[in-house]
């Protein structure tokens, strides 16, 4: 992603493999940079607005490439705009996860239950049984609302 910073220090570093790199504090937090060329260019501009290209890994922000010039500043809002939908996505697919194991555990329960009563149940008593514990579990998540 092409954005707009400044570099505000530099420290030399190691990872854990062994690799020397340069940490970078900058106007958008610590950023790393591993290609000597950039290093150069980015450590003759301290204090200044430049161009860069950013990668983001995880949690890790990668210079990859100095633009010089700076550029129209659009990326990173776009970023966190992802970030929370994401987010979103995530927390309904883990609700999502959480209601369908509470109605197999209630499921369960009550197969379980009637067996060890000695009540045989036919595949279309299973299937109204499901439906009847998924109902549960839909009622008690309103309940709680």
């Amino acid at each position: 992603m092409k954005t707009n910073l400044i570099i505000e220090g530099t420290e030399q570093r190691v990872s854990k493999l062994g690799k020397s790199y340069r940490s970078f504090k900058t106007n958008q937090g610590l950023m790393s940079c591993f290609k000597d060329d950039v290093v150069a260019k980015l450590e003759k501009n301290i204090g200044k607005r430049i161009g860069v290209e950013v990668e983001t890994r995880g949690d890790f922000k990668n210079i990859t490439a100095f633009l010089g010039e700076p550029v129209e500043d659009y990326g990173v809002v776009v970023e966190e705009v992802k970030r929370v939908s994401n987010i979103a996505e995530a927390r309904a697919s883990k609700d999502q996860s959480m209601y369908t194991a509470y109605a197999t555990q209630v499921f369960n329960n009550e197969v379980n239950a009637r067996t060890a009563t000695g009540d045989e149940l036919s595949k279309m008593t299973r299937i109204q049984l499901m439906d009847l514990c998924i109902d549960l579990v839909k009622k008690a998540k309103e309940a709680f609302k």
